[in-house]
């Protein structure tokens, strides 16, 4: 399996990286999100969300968070601590511009670090401080459920042109829907 893209010579078709692409399947068959802005960027998320879930089929719980590690030194991409984390905050890609491949459509794979840093989070827990100044402490619900949450989210609130304040409200309701307080 190639997707056209390579990286010194190798082709992109690691673990995580198919199942981050088949899941961009889904995702057009489910909430269909538009792949500019934030819609984009939550689509890029779910994708490389449900990619750290099949991983961890085959991987210890520290070596899931990374996308593409196998292939670039580092990965891709790191959920546990993406580029940026906070809306609008240190990191974000503008997204009141014209989206172009040479802003990666304003941004979908830096932006998408708030949504994969918010299931990171979730699954895994964690404490500290945002960029705002507030301090959080997050009880983690492990994988299963966590995936649960963000599949029914995507599959059944989610649609084309979602933003970021329409993930965080649906994400709460499949929660609820699911009987996750």
């Amino acid at each position: 399996m190639s997707y056209g893209r390579y990286y010194n010579g190798n082709p992109m078709t690691c673990l995580d990286i198919t199942a981050h692409e088949l899941t961009h399947g889904v995702t057009q068959f489910t909430s269909n999100l538009e792949y500019e802005r934030e819609s984009g960027a939550i689509n890029e998320g779910i994708s490389d969300i449900f990619a750290v879930c099949v991983e961890n089929e085959y991987k210890t719980e520290s070596e899931i968070w990374k996308m593409g590690e196998e292939i670039v030194t580092g990965g891709l991409r790191d959920l546990s601590n993406p580029v940026c984390k906070y809306y609008h905050g240190n990191g974000w890609v503008d997204t009141n511009q014209t989206p172009t491949y040479n802003n990666d459509y304003c941004g979908v794979h830096t932006n998408s670090g708030i949504l994969g840093y918010w299931f990171y989070l979730l699954a895994h827990g964690g404490t500290g401080t945002n960029e705002a100044g507030y301090s959080y402490s997050v009880s983690p619900i492990g994988l299963d459920y966590a995936i649960q949450i963000c599949y029914l989210t995507n599959a059944a609130f989610l649609n084309s042109n979602s933003n970021y304040r329409d993930a965080r409200l649906f994400t709460l309701f499949a929660a609820q829907c699911l009987g996750y307080n």
